[in-house]
């Protein structure tokens, strides 16, 4: 082969090697902007969304706060029909000074607990000493006190009456682990994407979520607020799930 077709082909493969490599790294760059797109595309609705149902609230002056407390007045009525923890101690001082003002003297029982998947419960069996009916008087008073709870009479003789009774408890929901956008989306962005057009592209999102990251940073308390309330919505409608299945007829006979 003389030189000069050597020189030829060395010059054609080189050409054919440069057309590849930068077809390489073309594909690389093109991946690359198309995670990188995405990643700066989901960031900006999720923020968008967070800022416009601030701006919803902001629209009607008071709403937020107005529906903050009335969560918070539910709640506290919930928690006296079941409150966080059992406090069975707690509960037989309270259940004592009670029946001591219809007369009725509590005297030493057994009490059990047990955990279901929801919530709590304490079985106790008491003897109670005192005047039928004042101690009739007692369980009246039991059965339309705030606590949530169950009874049932096991015997009655000579002035004093063995019953069961279970109270129970739903403990706070475990707080929700943060989304991954809330602990990303506002995060430093280091772009790996450094090819023509692709590089303006992310460039020009990355400006739009910057904006709108600024406007949530200043909109913090908001963000704040409206999380809050959705975090104790959501412990409020759990507890009244638990309540309503607690009263049925077939978990209360359950629950005797």
């Amino acid at each position: 082969m003389d030189p000069q077709t050597r020189r030829r082909l060395l010059i054609a493969f080189a050409l054919i090697a440069g057309v590849l490599v930068a077809g390489a790294f073309s594909a690389q760059q093109y991946v690359t902007y198309r995670s990188e797109s995405q990643t700066l595309a989901s960031s900006v609705r999720w923020i968008d969304h967070q800022l416009k149902r601030i701006q919803a609230v902001e629209r009607q002056p008071g709403r937020l706060d107005q529906a903050l407390k009335g969560v918070e007045v539910k709640l506290s009525q919930q928690r006296l029909q079941v409150p966080a923890t059992l406090d069975v101690e707690g509960f037989l001082d309270y259940f004592s000074a009670m029946a001591g003002r219809f007369d009725v003297e509590v005297k030493a029982g057994q009490s059990e607990s047990s955990s279901s998947a929801f919530y709590d419960q304490a079985t106790l069996r008491l003897k109670l000493a005192g005047d039928d009916e004042n101690v009739r008087a007692l369980l009246e008073k039991l059965r339309t006190g705030d606590r949530l709870m169950r009874y049932k009479v096991l015997q009655c003789a000579d002035k004093e009456c063995d019953i069961e009774l279970s109270i129970f408890s739903v403990p706070d929901l475990e707080e929700e682990p943060l989304n991954v956008f809330d602990i990303q989306a506002c995060a430093e962005f280091n772009s790996k994407v450094w090819l023509w057009p692709f590089k303006g592209r992310i460039q020009d999102r990355y400006e739009e979520l910057k904006i709108l990251c600024k406007e949530r940073q200043r909109q913090g308390r908001a963000v704040q607020s409206t999380e809050e309330l959705m975090e104790k919505l959501r412990l409020s409608q759990f507890i009244g799930e638990v309540i309503k299945h607690l009263a049925t007829p077939e978990t209360s006979q359950q629950a005797e």
